[in-house]
């Protein structure tokens, strides 16, 4: 079964429309990883950029403002039926991630909360059911 096929299955079960499923379940998911990113200077929580059908490139070594939530809305919402990217390009983030960097998150946070995305999907259905 595909990603996107297991989404419309679990929607359904749910009583709930395959948009606002994807929609709140990427909303949590992207608000998981930006949060959970690891913080010495802030440049690393403030270099994710959500996009939409490219991934985003570059990055800004003196940014550390959380990126906004009307820009994740914006690309999560622009994203139904086509490709949604969460990209953060700093030249380190690969290493907080996956070769344990970071005391805060030295299992990774990422990998995690992609491994909880069933939960998210979960919790989407039971706030749209209330």
């Amino acid at each position: 079964m595909t990603f996107s096929a297991g989404i419309a299955a679990f929607a359904k079960k749910a009583g709930l429309g395959l948009e606002d499923a994807a929609a709140r379940s990427l909303l949590q998911l992207t608000n998981n990883v930006v949060i959970q990113t690891p913080k010495d200077q802030g440049r690393a929580q403030g270099n994710w950029f959500p996009s939409v059908g490219t991934p985003a490139q570059g990055f800004d070594l003196d940014k550390t403002d959380l990126v906004s939530q009307s820009s994740i809305n914006s690309a999560i919402s622009d994203s139904i039926g086509g490709t949604y990217w969460l990209v953060n390009n700093l030249p380190y983030i690969r290493r907080l991630e996956y070769d344990g960097h970071s005391l805060q998150a030295p299992n990774g946070w990422v990998r995690t909360n992609i491994e909880n995305f069933n939960l998210m999907l979960q919790d989407a259905a039971q706030s749209v059911k209330k």
